[in-house]
Parts: structure tokens; C-alpha cells; sequence
């Protein structure tokens, strides 16, 4: 059946037919074979976090949800997708999510739509923030009304092989589902906080190599035990200090 479709021209037809799906798998925005899964050095390979946010704040049925994605990029300057949160969940709860995934990862930035935090929980956010002494660093990037135009940096970046996913984790099903009925589905809260990410992929530092850090630790080694040599104290001057 799904050949004669095809053979008609009309690919979409057995999907919205036979499968349900809004969109042919053929002709959608995320491909199936667009999702690659972490292996086994993926997942032992050093990581740098980062955290993408699209923030829903009414806890009404059929309403959006709020999503987390946090993304580690590993020295190869790989994207592993390694947790996804998707919520209905009100301020103080996203509140909450949002310290358990900075004590969990320790993301280097929390990447969220600029109008929708300090909108919606810019002052409390803060306020939270100084009671927990915990400071988080957030990215804020201004609105983008187009969804699909604002995802196609990860696209991009996942048809090119550069994205793996942690697929034996409980919420990649839901993630997968809804990234491959884009922009047909009912949600798509989960693309946006994937989206979030491409949108910063350009300025993410991949985790360093063992050789960087191997010299990191020497360089503070020679530094911590100066001893007025010149190649001990890296040529400074033993009068001035510089």
C-alpha cells in the first residue's frame, strides 16, 4: 500500500492514513535517520553541558508544556543529547527543575527565549538564586515567531551526523515522536528547546582533550612551585614578579 502511494506521487498519503502521522516521514522536518544513537565512547567521552529552555507557565490541560534539553559537547565537538524534560508545570515548579537539572549537569549556560524569563520568572529566578547561593548563567535570545526557521541550525546539525541521542533513556520516544511529526503535531515544545541549542552551537566550547588538561595541570604545577629559576618561573623577573 505505502508503494502505490509512492508510486502515485503522494508519499504523505500512507502516513496520514495508515499511520496517523500528519506528515510523511519522507517529507518531514526531522528524519528518522537524522537521530543517531550515543555509543558507548560517547558516552564516557568528557562533556561540556549546556541547557536549552522553552518555558510554559499554565498548568491548564492541552496547553504547552515546559521543556528542558540539555546537550553535553564532547571534544570532537560532537552534540549528545543527554536529558530531556517535559512538563505541565507551574513557576515554582519550573523553578525547582531548573536548580535540580543546574545540580545534576552543571550546565555552562541556560539557553532561554529572552521575554519569557524576565517576563515570567526574572525576579523570582533571581531571588531564588541568592538563597541557594547558586548562580546560574543564562543566555537569553530574542523571540523567533518562525519554528521552523528557528530549528534549522539543529536540523542542520543532525543531518550532518553531528547529534547523538541517549536513546535508551525514558523520554526519548516521546522526544523522537514529536520532533518527526514537525510542524504537523500538536506540540512541538520539545523542538523548541532542541532549537534553542542550534541556536547556539556556534559558540559552544567542545570539553577539552586529556593533552589540554594534562598541560593545564602541569602549567599550575610549574606556577605552584616557582623557585626562582628561569625556566621554573616561566621568565619572570625574580625583582618585579612579572
Amino acid at each position: 500500500i505505502r508503494s502505490n502511494y509512492i508510486t502515485q506521487g503522494y508519499p504523505e498519503g500512507y502516513a496520514q492514513e495508515y499511520l496517523n502521522y500528519p506528515i510523511s516521514e519522507t517529507d518531514s522536518f526531522f528524519r528518522r535517520t537524522d537521530f543517531l544513537q550515543m555509543e558507548e565512547g560517547d558516552r564516557k567521552a568528557r562533556k561540556t553541558y549546556y541547557a536549552s529552555i522553552d518555558l510554559a507557565i499554565s498548568t491548564e490541560d492541552k496547553r504547552s508544556y515546559t521543556s528542558i534539553t540539555v546537550g553535553g559537547v564532547d571534544e570532537n565537538g560532537l552534540l549528545n543529547i543527554v536529558d530531556q524534560r517535559r512538563k505541565r508545570i507551574d513557576g515554582k515548579d519550573i523553578i525547582d527543575e531548573l536548580f535540580d537539572v543546574y545540580d545534576i549537569w552543571k550546565p555552562e549556560e541556560f539557553i532561554v527565549e529572552k521575554g519569557g524569563l524576565e517576563l515570567a520568572l526574572g525576579p523570582f529566578v533571581r531571588d531564588e538564586m541568592s538563597k541557594r547561593n547558586k548562580w546560574i548563567n543564562f543566555h537569553l535570545y530574542p523571540r523567533v515567531s518562525d519554528k521552523r526557521k528557528m530549528a534549522r541550525s539543529i536540523q542542520a546539525r543532525m543531518r550532518q551526523g553531528g547529534v547523538r541521542f541517549d536513546m535508551t533513556a525514558p523520554w526519548y520516544p516521546t522526544l523522537e515522536e514529536e520532533m518527526l511529526r514537525f510542524d504537523r503535531g500538536t506540540y512541538d515544545d520539545q523542538v523548541d528547546s532542541m532549537a534553542g541549542l542550534g541556536l547556539r552551537l556556534d559558540k559552544f566550547q567542545p570539553a577539552q582533550t586529556d593533552a589540554e588538561i594534562d598541560n593545564e595541570q602541569w602549567e599550575e604545577e610549574v606556577y605552584s612551585t616557582m623557585t626562582g629559576n628561569p625556566l621554573m618561573s616561566a621568565g619572570r623577573s625574580n625583582v618585579t614578579g612579572y
